[in-house]
This record gives structure tokens, sequence and C-alpha cells, in this order.
């Protein structure tokens, strides 16, 4: 679910920074934590996927799959 809270702006894409992992909102899963993580105030937004993977981020196991961890 897309948010408008923090730095989140209704992008479809979300970083934690500490993590350095990347959400997508549109196929957000309960184990990705997306409100802890804009609780902590650790969240960077994306456009685009390609931004985030260009910044050095890594998918999550569990809304993009594919997780190089």
């Amino acid at each position: 679910m897309r948010r408008f809270k923090g730095e989140i702006n209704g992008e479809k894409f979300i970083g934690d920074k500490n993590k350095r992992e990347l959400h997508d909102l549109d196929n957000e899963k309960p184990l990705c934590q997306i409100d802890h993580i804009l609780n902590a105030k650790n969240e960077i937004p994306f456009n685009f996927y390609f931004e985030a993977k260009d910044a050095g981020y890594n998918n999550c196991v569990y809304c993009l799959g594919n997780s190089k961890r």
C-alpha cells in the first residue's frame, strides 16, 4: 500500500536506509515491516526500481524476491 508519511509521497518503492533493502509498496507483505521502517525514519523513496538498484539497494525477499542476501 502506498504511503504519504515521512519522506514517502506516494512512491512505488521504499528503501530501508539501515538494511539497504528495497520494498515494493504495491506488493507489500506483512513481513516487510514498512511501518517499522517509517517509524524509525529509515525510509528513502524511489519512483523507479532501477534508481534503487543503481544506489546499491537489495531486493526484499518477501515483496520483490530474488534477494542477493
